[in-house]
């Protein structure tokens, strides 16, 4: 009816071309997988390298140390954040949490006196800041 003078041929191809391409969608699946773990491999190679020379340099570093010099935190603790940031906020504003973009909230959220308003006692037009 639709021009075809075999269709049972016709149905027979189709199907024949569906066994192909499934198989070949199953060997690019295994392709992938086998790259994936290849690649994961790697990483878990890269990362234990990174651990080994931060270690090794931790190592040099406390070797380095003199007699009476400071030498940091006890073991276990990591260094002890920096202040930065505005005047009153102590550890700086830092990470997701303080990044709206991120969806966190504002700085001037997590400590109104830190700004430029709360230090100062009045807006940026001179205006007193009512309490």
């Amino acid at each position: 009816m639709l021009g075809d003078t075999n269709p049972e041929r016709t149905i027979k191809e189709w199907m024949q071309e569906q066994l192909e391409l499934s198989y070949l969608g199953g060997t690019l699946q295994q392709i992938q997988a086998d790259a994936s773990g290849a690649l994961q491999k790697a990483a878990q190679e890269m990362a234990q390298q990174m651990v080994q020379q931060i270690m090794q340099q931790a190592q040099a570093q406390q070797g380095q140390g003199g007699g009476g010099e400071e030498m940091g935190p006890p073991p276990g603790q990591g260094p002890q954040p920096e202040p930065f940031g505005p005047p009153g906020m102590e550890g700086g504003v830092e990470g997701g949490m303080f990044n709206p973009a991120e969806g966190g909230t504002p700085p001037a959220g997590a400590n109104p006196g830190a700004t430029f308003e709360g230090q100062m006692g009045q807006t940026r037009t001179g205006e007193p800041v009512a309490g």
